[in-house]
């Protein structure tokens, strides 16, 4: 399965030391060039180092070339990285790859949705790691802990109680 991976769960995985766990839940893990500039540029962010090797390893750069479906998402308030996951995701599901689009940004997952795209987020990677034992569900928990206290990703206390029990009914 390909996994096309926006900014923001690049960095926020990068940022609680998860950013291993992508290769391990997908064959194929793709992205922007738009992405990896956005990504790359604050050269004292913690993550760079792991950003870096990911680039250089199992993290693929690939082109969207659709600029009339680039053109058409644009019309919503999204940035343009976003745009220019969905319009890749978008190519390959064409292309009968089944995509799953990572993305956080709720405005850009309903968009994927009405597109046909498979989405998940940061917190569905750390959930699926856990269901599928690439760790244990107190590592888990400890990733979730790390996205909540010591990152600015915004999650809500009974979407965070939520995940925590969701964890442990794994």
């Amino acid at each position: 399965m390909i996994a096309v991976v926006n900014a923001s769960p690049l960095i926020f995985l990068g940022k609680i030391g998860a950013l291993h766990l992508l290769p391990k839940l997908f064959d194929k893990i793709v992205t922007t060039e738009r992405i990896k500039i956005e990504v790359l540029r604050k050269e004292s962010a913690p993550e760079k180092i792991m950003l870096d090797q990911a680039f250089s390893t199992w993290l693929h750069i690939e082109m969207a070339h659709n600029t009339h479906l680039e053109k058409k998402i644009s019309e919503f308030a999204i940035q343009q990285g976003e745009i220019s996951i969905l319009v890749l995701a978008f190519e390959l599901q064409k292309k009968e790859k089944t995509p799953v689009a990572i993305i956080d940004d709720r405005a850009a997952r309903e968009i994927a949705r009405t597109m046909g795209l498979t989405v998940t987020g940061t917190i569905g990677i750390i959930l699926r790691s856990v269901k599928e034992t690439h760790i244990s569900k107190p590592e888990g928990t400890r990733y979730l802990n790390k996205l909540s206290q010591e990152t600015d990703f915004r999650m809500s206390i009974p979407l965070y109680t939520r995940l925590l029990s969701e964890i442990e009914n794994l």
